[in-house]
């Protein structure tokens, strides 16, 4: 983070100190030596925030930001007290004067830093909304919205939008996390076969049925019959071709490789959200870590992407799945799987 930082200190060695620390740390230091200088320096050009000794000759500090807060140009901007006084009536001095924080000498460079940081953000967020409504302002735009902050817009916004899972969130949405609207029932089509199917044109013209000559999946249906989850995977996700096969990071942020369980099928099985699990069918097993969300529908185990042996707790996804032939095609039938999941044995 760079920005302005105005010292105000009568002792040059004082004001030496301070630009040196924050020159360091890449703030743009201007100085002053009195408080008419300071004042002076602020007509020519506003800081970001200004540091201002209390005790000096002539204008104290304490005047001094009196009127920097009494002008409407420079009043938005952070004032910190930097003072040797420690009595509580000399801080409550400095409250009525405007000061927005207070620094005692001998000045602490982790005090130092984190005040003018956060102080400097919050003249940024100044910055941004006043400059926000004079746009506004010289646009015509006189709506309420046009001066409202980004969490107030969101407030606003999503005011009376409902999930299934309840209201939106507006703070989730302002501060990037994700929005989590789980869906109220499967997608249903009305098909003969009750899945998605394609009428194909061009085999019409040929005289063959335009449809796909659905017909149940024998061992499709016994598994079914047998295991209560589906399981839904995106194989390729972290497989050799990807990004995720050469590029640690990637890989260390998206964690140990998990599953994902409703949270109605997580109770039934008395298992607990980060439980180490064991998804497994007659053709085998993979150890995973167990997210609960409702982010999936009941019935079905998610597995996010296909991740080796050397990162489960014990095989891969693979193991659970055959390699028949499926109306889905070819190859390893991921969809078509069908399993149960239990709690990773203790021993």
């Amino acid at each position: 983070m760079t920005a302005r930082v105005l010292v105000v200190d009568d002792i040059l060695s004082n004001v030496k100190l301070l630009e040196a620390k924050l020159s360091a740390e890449y703030f743009d230091v201007i100085t002053a030596f009195n408080g008419l200088e300071c004042l002076a320096r602020m007509e020519e050009t506003i800081p970001d925030i200004v540091l201002l000794d209390v005790m000096m000759p002539g204008m104290d500090g304490f005047e001094v930001c009196r009127r920097i807060k009494s002008n409407p140009k420079t009043a938005h901007v952070p004032v910190v007290m930097v003072t040797a006084l420690d009595q509580p009536s000399d801080r409550v001095a400095g409250l009525d004067a405007g000061a927005d924080d207070f620094l005692t000498k001998p000045v602490d460079d982790a005090a130092l830093f984190a005040r003018v940081r956060s102080l400097v953000r919050l003249k940024m967020m100044t910055d941004e909304l006043r400059m926000r409504e004079s746009t506004g302002q010289g646009m015509g735009l006189i709506d309420p919205v046009f001066a409202m902050s980004p969490r107030e817009v969101a407030a606003e916004l999503l005011r009376g939008g409902k999930t299934a899972a309840g209201p939106l969130d507006p703070e989730a949405a302002v501060s990037g996390r994700p929005v989590h609207i789980p869906p109220a029932g499967g997608q249903e089509f009305r098909t003969p076969s009750g899945k998605l199917e394609f009428y194909s044109e061009q085999l019409a013209q040929q005289g063959h049925a335009p449809m796909p000559d659905w017909q149940p999946d024998p061992d499709e249906e016994r598994d079914a019959a047998r295991w209560p989850l589906r399981l839904l995977t995106a194989p390729g996700y972290f497989q050799a071709h990807t990004a995720y096969s050469g590029v640690d990071f990637l890989r260390r942020r998206e964690g140990s490789p998990c599953c994902i369980l409703h949270p109605d099928e997580a109770a039934r099985r008395g298992l607990a959200d980060g439980a180490r699990v064991r998804l497994y069918n007659d053709r085998g097993a993979v150890g995973l870590v167990l997210k609960i969300s409702d982010e999936v529908l009941p019935g079905v185990v998610l597995v996010p992407g296909q991740r080796p042996d050397t990162e489960t707790l014990a095989g891969t996804v693979n193991m659970l799945v055959a390699d028949r032939y499926t109306d889905l095609g070819d190859g390893a039938t991921y969809q078509s799987t069908f399993l149960d999941i239990a709690a990773w044995p203790s021993n």
